[in-house]
């Protein structure tokens, strides 16, 4: 498997559960790109993934809050920003799952390398965009979002990556790879589409206490009270996934 084709020249062994890239001399390489690549490997990772999510991490952490300036502290579009976590669960998951586990305790160490890598992404766009204000703005102080505020958020992106890891790999056992990702996103439009779009076809005393409720205090609540939601859902769902009946390894195939 070769994770940059063309960049190494040979491709990369598995020898007791390392990896090592080979460098031109046929020694390991200890550059940084090699030690990145090594991790990507031993993540199951592929090259595509790894560079799309650059693009993803530059667009979000730095464009956006540079033009946003204040604006991107504000409440809402911190949990906004850490519920894009959940774009990268059902690829990531499906990337571990290449390799078909041969037991549970495999399959969930899956989902939380996948719930990991994705949850870290969104805590890396959030620390970059707040790096990008401060920088921007300059400031006399230094600027973030409320730390509780920040906590609550944080706390719901966790539990959201490991509902949708979870369903990702229960999709990805019963079917495929392909249709984890085609569900998960879809299902993560149309969440979207609900935020933007549904409260305006709520009755007008809705859409005046949703207006009421859009605070730090009241994001806060929400985010408390969605995170108990979701963490019944995930534990409904990994209880699923003890019981799945895979269909047979070579049906499980990640979509390229």
């Amino acid at each position: 498997m070769q994770l940059f084709p063309g960049l190494f020249e040979r491709e990369i062994p598995f020898i007791s559960g390392k990896t090592f890239l080979p460098s031109a001399s046929g020694r390991p390489d200890s550059s940084l790109l090699a030690t990145v690549a090594t991790i990507c490997a031993v993540l199951r990772i592929s090259s595509k993934t790894i560079f799309i999510n650059a693009a993803v991490i530059v667009a979000f952490g730095i464009l956006i809050p540079w033009r946003k300036g204040y604006d991107f502290l504000d409440a809402l579009l911190i949990v906004c920003y850490v519920l894009l976590s959940l774009l990268f669960v059902a690829p990531a998951i499906a990337d571990f799952m290449t390799a078909r586990p041969d037991s549970v305790n495999h399959l969930f160490t899956a989902i939380s390398q996948a719930v990991a890598y994705s949850w870290g992404i969104s805590i890396a766009i959030i620390a970059l965009g707040i790096a990008t204000v401060n920088l921007t703005m300059r400031h006399l102080r230094l600027l973030y979002p409320q730390p509780k505020l920040l906590g609550a958020a944080l706390f719901l992106g966790l539990v959201a990556c490991v509902f949708v890891a979870a369903a990702s790999a229960l999709l990805t056992l019963l079917f495929s790879a392909s249709v984890a990702k085609g569900a998960m996103r879809i299902g993560f439009l149309l969440l979207l589409a609900l935020i933007l779009f549904g409260p305006r076809f709520l009755p007008l005393t809705w859409q005046a206490w949703i207006a009421r409720q859009m605070t730090t205090a009241g994001i806060v609540r929400f985010s408390s009270v969605a995170s108990g939601i979701v963490i019944l859902a995930d534990v409904i769902l990994l209880a699923a996934l003890r019981s799945a009946r895979p269909r047979e390894p070579d049906k499980i195939k990640s979509s390229t």
